[in-house]
């Protein structure tokens, strides 16, 4: 909101009260940022009611202020693959579902513009974050194969079209034996928001094994950094 300070009348003293009133009022505070602002001279700092946070112009862009509400943490809890598990096919990627509706899923302490991380068919969304930005993901997630000696690799897909990749973590054999659980929930990947293709495109988090078995995704917690 832009307040002007009150036009010059006739009583001087009056208005030199007004003016002074206005300074003590409205100095302190930053100006509402305008549809009509331009961000090409840097250090201008204005309040964007629209975002709910601060801004300031740097290099013919308008960014947010970075404070504490530019971290956040998130959990997507999946409700589903508890009672009926997707199915391995050895040496085949299969997707980890997510439908965030599990018990342990909160979302109260997002940063501040993000309103969701997750899409309606459970793949990670970053969309709302600004290149620049970067993800801290610990999925969770139980294999039970079939047979004993197994190999388990994990990968990110990300991007799409001529810019799609993957990011691969093998998660060594499972040679415990077979048809028992083995829980992978400890470590956390790193995620880079470097383009718009990663951005813009939704991530899949993915499994395969080197036989049969199936797999309950329990979801994923996210540590995230706003820029």
């Amino acid at each position: 909101m832009t307040v002007s300070p009150p036009p010059v009348g006739p009583n001087l003293q009056q208005w030199a009260r007004g003016v002074n009133a206005y300074l003590q009022r409205w100095m302190p505070r930053l100006q509402w940022k305008r549809g009509g602002d331009n961000p090409s001279e840097n250090g201008v700092i204005l309040w964007d009611e629209t975002q709910g946070h601060p801004v300031v112009s740097s290099e013919s862009e308008w960014l947010p202020l970075m404070y504490r509400d530019q971290m956040g943490t998130v959990n997507y809890s999946d409700a589903t693959t508890s009672g009926s598990p997707i199915s391995l096919i050895g040496g085949t990627w299969a997707t980890l579902t997510n439908d965030g509706l599990g018990a342990q899923t909160y979302t109260e302490y997002l940063p501040i513009g993000v309103t969701s991380m997750l899409t309606g068919t459970g793949q990670l969304d970053v969309s709302q974050l600004s290149i620049g930005s970067f993800v801290m993901i610990r999925p969770d997630f139980t294999i039970t194969p079939s047979t004993n000696n197994q190999d388990v690799e994990f990968r990110y897909s990300l991007g799409s079209g001529a810019g799609a990749y993957t990011l691969v973590k093998r998660e060594g054999r499972m040679d415990s034996g077979s048809n028992i659980p083995y829980r992978y929930a400890l470590d956390a990947h790193f995620i880079y928001i470097g383009n718009a293709d990663t951005r813009d495109s939704p991530i899949t988090l993915q499994v395969k094994t080197s036989g049969a078995g199936s797999v309950v995704n329990s979801g994923m917690a996210l540590m995230v950094f706003a820029r």
